[in-house]
């Protein structure tokens, strides 16, 4: 008899265990989890905010949306967009109300504060025209420079800088205070798609930038023997000349100035040589008026892609 009794009390024990394993797992929230895209936005950017879960079904949910003065609401609707503000100092509390079938509410709040990230690059050790304040175009086989600009130095100090570029981290170019990053474009990399992400103790960003390579281009300016280059203009179809002489100057744009060039010039279809300044050409006007062709070859010897052809057709 008392072996019947003690097989009674486990089962009501067991079944009593059971019930309340149930009901715990019944009255535990479901992990709802809230997202931002991106999560690290600029100062007006569009961002989505997505609800999300793998145990509940959140179409049978009525949600709650508000963040400042804005609100939207309904069933199922567990994607919102709104609007960065333009103060990078101002937080945006984003908060979603959601009601379970069974009237349960759960709230989930997420915050966003803009941030700003300048980044800028130009192409090194390229050649430009005298006294050129722009920014150097990178062409293809070029070195090149991409630096996070108004850094304040002792938070630089304090922030870690992961750069990858198309894909791969770069290698000795990662770490605290990291704030640029040098490289060399290959011949077979028409785009430079570069990466940063700065990570500092509350804070996360990442930007990414592409670069176009450009095409290589010749730049012809008139050359004054007293008054020097006449920069204010190039070159199109006519040059004033000084003293009966005319004298053209090539301005390669892009090219690495730190190898070797070979300077070709071609006047009325013959070739000049001999040129004090290779990238200058000196001639006489011609006596007659018409057109005089002007051609220029430059080559970068240590490179593949870097040639340049360029040419005029003065009219006298």
């Amino acid at each position: 008899m008392k072996k019947y009794i003690f097989v009674i009390t486990t089962l009501i024990f067991l079944g009593a265990s059971t019930a309340m394993v149930f009901g715990q797992s019944f009255n535990t929230e479901p992990a709802i989890t809230i997202t931002a895209n991106p999560s690290d936005p600029e100062p007006g950017e569009n961002v989505v905010i997505t609800l999300s879960s793998y145990e509940t079904n959140l179409d049978l949910t009525y949600i709650k949306w508000s963040s400042n003065s804005d609100s939207n609401q309904g069933y199922g609707e567990k994607v919102w967009r709104i609007k960065m503000g333009s103060n990078i100092n101002s937080t945006t509390l984003i908060t979603a109300e959601i009601t379970m079938p069974n009237g349960t509410k759960i709230l989930k709040e997420l915050s966003l504060t803009p941030s700003q990230l300048d980044i800028a690059w130009e192409a090194k050790d390229s050649k430009a025209p005298p006294f050129y304040m722009g920014k150097r175009i990178p062409i293809r086989e070029n070195s090149i420079r991409v630096a996070v600009l108004n850094q304040d130095p002792v938070k630089s100090k304090q922030t870690a800088y992961y750069w990858s570029r198309n894909g791969k981290a770069l290698q000795n170019s990662s770490g605290t205070a990291k704030t640029f990053v040098d490289f060399k474009n290959t011949e077979l990399d028409k785009t430079e798609n570069i990466n940063i992400s700065l990570v500092s103790t509350n804070n996360k960003m990442e930007r990414d930038i592409k670069i176009p390579m450009q095409a290589p281009k010749l730049l012809f300016y008139e050359y004054h023997p007293v008054l020097g280059l006449g920069l204010n203009k190039t070159i199109k179809d006519s040059a004033l000349g000084y003293d009966g002489t005319t004298s053209v100057y090539a301005v390669p744009l892009g090219l690495n100035a730190g190898n070797r060039n070979v300077v070709s010039w071609n006047l009325s279809k013959t070739d000049v040589n001999n040129q004090e300044n290779p990238y200058l050409l000196s001639f006489g006007v011609p006596d007659e008026n018409g057109i005089v062709p002007i051609g220029v070859k430059i080559e970068n010897l240590g490179t593949l892609y870097q040639e340049f052809f360029g040419s005029l057709r003065l009219n006298f």
